[in-house]
């Protein structure tokens, strides 16, 4: 008995049995996956491929990727310029408020020191015998000369525990310089302010404060429980004018 010999297929590399499975090629292990998850997952991507539009143009594929590219980098430019410029803000208003700051402080310093430096001058003046101390005509004209030097004095006042009097001049905010007096034995105890000459001397009185009391004054009273020269409260003086003292 003959036996049949199995048929032969014709292949580019030989004839091969066709009861024998050919080698399969990489495109199509990947169209017949082993995992069914995986032929799901290329089943998918195949649709959602089907779904482009059949031809898309040069232009888009490559004109599209440059435009998010420049997008994307023109925007990181502007963020960081703008984080930049915010932090260059903030270092430029520190610098502004220490300034002002300083200068604040200078200012202050330079203000506080004046009246420090008349009470000096004139303490000086009596220890030499140049100011004295139980002459209050003297004295008004002493201080009336004295604030002419100094603008950013309002009063200059000496007031006296033993001859129980208080004399001196002050700025007036018109830029008149008046002089004031007053002791215990005025009448009603008046507190008395002068216009004055071009010598600083009394001409017309300005206003007359009855029942004054300079023993009472926040200003002396501060000065006697400190027994040195010393701040006293701020307060406000109205008489001839509103001002602060």
């Amino acid at each position: 008995m003959k036996l049949s010999e199995p048929p032969f297929v014709k292949g580019g590399r030989g004839d091969l049995p066709q009861c024998l499975d050919a080698p399969k090629s990489p495109l199509e292990r990947d169209r017949n996956p082993a995992n069914p998850a995986d032929a799901m997952l290329l089943k998918s991507f195949i649709h959602q491929l089907a779904r482009l539009p059949s031809k898309i143009p040069l232009r888009a594929i490559l004109v599209v990727p440059f435009l998010i590219q420049l997008f994307a980098t023109v925007g990181l430019t502007g963020w960081l310029a703008f984080r930049n410029g915010q932090q260059s803000v903030d270092d430029l208003t520190t610098q502004l408020s220490n300034e002002i700051t300083q200068r604040i402080h200078q200012r202050l310093d330079t203000y506080l020191s004046v009246p420090q430096l008349i009470n000096q001058t004139n303490a000086n003046d009596v220890r030499l015998g140049k100011l004295a101390l139980q002459d209050p005509l003297g004295l008004e004209q002493h201080f009336w000369r004295q604030i002419q030097l100094f603008d950013a004095v309002s009063y200059i006042y000496f007031g006296s525990q033993d001859e129980v009097f208080f004399s001196g001049a002050e700025r007036t905010p018109d830029g008149e310089f008046y002089v004031a007096y007053w002791d215990e034995n005025a009448p009603n105890s008046h507190f008395s302010t002068y216009e004055t000459d071009s010598e600083g001397n009394r001409t017309k009185l300005v206003s007359a404060v009855p029942y004054f009391n300079m023993l009472q004054r926040p200003w002396y009273k501060a000065a006697v429980e400190a027994e040195r020269p010393a701040w006293g409260d701020i307060y406000v003086w109205a008489a001839p004018y509103a001002n602060l003292a």
